[in-house]
């Protein structure tokens, strides 16, 4: 005789033969046209892999190409990659149309209307190889890149830390357009991150103003962020209404100020002014204002008067001058003052007045001499010429303003006091 289930444990076993029997065959229910159905599993080729199994990092991933190859160099596995290529890593985005990617190496190379992005910055080459390791980009061929108002072009690029810091070499080209400044030169090292931009190999910088202002150097830093120019070396500055020399300069910009540094040289027209240090600020950016110059001052200007190869000359420890609508208008001179200015006298003869105090000031009315004011020590002499010096083949260049052979002082009426 078989045992027999208790009645309660076969309604148990009947009901969850039921649960399992609709989990598995499904629930039977009829198919209603208004009923929303889960969206059917895409019936197209998946979605492109990465490259690889994913490594320490962020791994590069391949977007899309129109053909894919898996080539053996070596014993080296590389993918090389033909059409409409996009690669993606670390928020770059590479777009070129043939290429190939060395996994053991970590190296991407890309030719064929290259274009790297990152943010808003961009690079277009003919060709371009990425480090996926250090993260360095080389490009090479008709290199431009741009962002943040500003443009690069050059033949070579190396960029380290993705695009915010590399090197322009040979013909290298940075256009800011906020700032209108253009800076060239055969090689740019380039730091967007801090907005400073170093140029070497002949660099020439030039503010896009009226007049346009162009600088030369051995060396020449362009900092962006603080409108700063820094030139070191063989300096060279010119404008539309003066020129300037030195050996170090620096350049504020948006202060309108110009500091010429170590030997420093500015000829205005015809007249030359030298010094320790110079100091040159502009008015709205565009016309001369005024200048200072510090220790051992002096400026020159041509005596056409007399000859043409004779100097009018300011010296002191100190001058400043002052220019209303491009035109000179005041000089003031202090420290051992000492001006000496060529001139016909009464009689139209010829001669030079030598004149010394502490301090002097000289006011002009168009271009000419109109006042003097001095004090502190005041002595002043009036010193004839025989005979002003004419140019002559053998001269070759200018005149310094002294007298080759000046007549005694018995002779010149050293005496005799005027104002210059």
């Amino acid at each position: 005789m078989r045992p027999r289930l208790p009645i309660g444990l076969l309604l148990v076993l009947l009901v969850v033969g039921q649960a399992l029997a609709v989990d598995f065959l499904g629930s039977g229910a009829a198919y209603s046209p208004n009923r929303t159905d889960p969206p059917a599993p895409p019936t197209g080729p998946p979605a492109p892999p990465l490259f690889e199994e994913p490594r320490m990092g962020d791994p590069v991933v391949l977007e899309r190409a129109d053909v894919m190859r898996t080539i053996d160099l070596g014993g080296r596995i590389v993918r090389e990659l033909q059409g409409n290529v996009r690669v993606l890593h670390r928020g770059r985005v590479f777009d070129f149309q043939l290429g190939r990617y060395d996994r053991e190496a970590g190296l991407l190379t890309c030719t064929g209307q290259v274009r790297v992005t990152e943010g808003e910055r961009v690079l277009t080459a003919d060709e371009v190889s990425y480090d996926e390791l250090r993260e360095t980009v080389r490009a090479r061929g008709n290199v431009h890149s741009w962002g943040d108002s500003l443009e690069a072009w050059a033949d070579k690029g190396f960029w380290y830390n993705g695009l915010e810091q590399g090197e322009l070499q040979v013909q290298a080209r940075l256009l800011d357009l906020r700032r209108k400044v253009e800076l060239r030169a055969g090689q740019v090292e380039a730091d967007h991150r801090q907005g400073v931009y170093t140029a070497t190999r002949a660099p020439e910088l030039t503010l896009q103003e009226e007049p346009p202002t162009t600088l030369h150097a051995r060396h020449i830093q362009w900092r962006r962020s603080d409108s700063l120019a820094i030139a070191r070396r063989e300096v060279r500055l010119t404008r539309e209404d003066f020129e300037a020399k030195c050996d170090s300069l620096i350049w504020h910009e948006n202060q309108d100020r110009m500091e010429f540094l170590l030997s420093p040289v500015l000829i205005r027209e015809r007249q030359k002014v030298v010094g320790e240090r110079i100091e040159a600020l502009l008015r709205d950016g565009r016309q001369l204002d005024s200048l200072w110059v510090q220790g051992r001052a002096r400026m020159e200007s041509p005596a056409d008067s007399v000859s043409s190869l004779l100097f009018d000359v300011l010296e002191g420890r100190r001058m400043e001058f002052a220019f209303v609508d491009e035109q000179l208008v005041s000089v003031y001179v202090e420290g051992q003052a000492r001006s000496v200015i060529f001139h016909m006298d009464e009689r139209g003869r010829p001669g030079m007045n030598v004149a010394d105090a502490a301090r002097m000031w000289f006011r002009l009315k168009d271009q000419a001499l109109e006042t003097v004011q001095m004090s502190g020590g005041m002595e002043a002499r009036w010193v004839p010429l025989k005979e002003p010096p004419r140019q002559t083949p053998e001269a070759g260049g200018r005149a310094t303003g002294r007298m080759d052979s000046p007549p005694p002082e018995e002779e010149a009426g050293s005496g005799s006091r005027s104002s210059p």
